[in-house]
């Protein structure tokens, strides 16, 4: 079972050395999540509809739907990076550090996408057609149950998956 981080204190949190690629990376894998449950939604819903039950199609339809994820949320993070200055991008990285939730999220998302990786490599044929993208969706496929699981797991005090949202909040 994947356990949740402990909370880190001021004395553990060393900045790395490139901050905007620790966050271009982040905003990666957020990416790949988000794109890997979007595929499972439309391929499920696809399947359904065409009565397919090829295993094959639903992973490449998941995997192109993660990869799809990561490519965009990727470019739209490039361009937002021209209005972040370097302190920004420290800040972000050091609230990333600190921010329990997402590294539970993530641990849940890695643990699910290699063992969805590892049955996709177990279970499909080698080499058949689209074989690349459904090893992908089955990392995908992996990644979208972890997350799943860590919202279906979650403990209390991460119900709420941002606590600066009262930030957002006028009070005049």
């Amino acid at each position: 079972m994947v356990a949740t981080p402990k909370p880190a204190d001021d004395s553990e949190f060393v900045p790395p050395s490139f901050p905007a690629a620790h966050l271009l990376w982040h905003i990666a894998k957020k990416g790949f999540q988000a794109g890997a449950i979007g595929g499972v939604a439309v391929s499920g819903a696809v399947a359904l509809a065409t009565r397919n039950t090829d295993p094959g199609a639903f992973l490449r339809g998941v995997g192109y739907g993660a990869l799809a994820g990561a490519a965009a949320s990727t470019t739209l993070g490039v361009a937002k990076f021209s209005q972040i200055d370097k302190d920004g991008f420290h800040d972000r990285v050091y609230r990333l550090h600190y921010n329990t939730s997402q590294q539970r999220t993530d641990a849940f998302a890695w643990a699910g996408g290699l063992l969805g990786l590892a049955a996709a490599g177990l279970l499909l044929p080698e080499g058949g057609p689209g074989w690349a993208a459904a090893m992908v969706g089955g990392g995908g496929l992996g990644a979208a149950l972890g997350v799943a699981a860590h919202v279906a797991t979650r403990p209390a005090d991460q119900v709420y998956p941002n606590k600066a949202l009262h930030e957002l909040v006028r009070d005049d």
